[in-house]
């Protein structure tokens, strides 16, 4: 067997470098929009959300179609948003939760 050598004192040592992992960018998740009622339409959730100050600088956005709603361009500004649905604009996401809708029964 060999004898293994440790280097003189002053020389430099080569070590192997060990590779980081690569950051993974992972889409943020949607900001919440919490409602009380049954819908919200685009124009008031939009507002609601701070992305426009003023219902008129939310109909400019629709219209321009920088807005989508479940991942399409939606050109109207009075869609009703559920509970579950998305929406994005200004570079957010925002997803809407609100009261969930229960069938009704009818008792005879």
């Amino acid at each position: 067997m060999k004898a293994r050598t440790q280097p003189p004192r002053g020389s430099a040592v080569i070590r192997k470098s060990v590779k980081k992992p690569e950051k993974v960018n992972r889409p943020a998740a949607p900001e919440v929009l919490e409602i009380n009622t049954e819908y919200i339409k685009l124009e008031s959730a939009l507002k609601f959300a701070g992305v426009c100050m003023t219902g008129g600088e939310a109909k400019e956005l629709v219209a321009a179609g920088k807005v989508e709603v479940n991942g399409e361009v939606c050109l109207a500004r009075g869609k009703k948003l559920r509970d579950g649905d998305v929406f994005s604009a200004g570079g957010k996401k925002y997803a809407v939760s609100g009261p969930t809708q229960e069938p009704e029964t009818r008792q005879e």
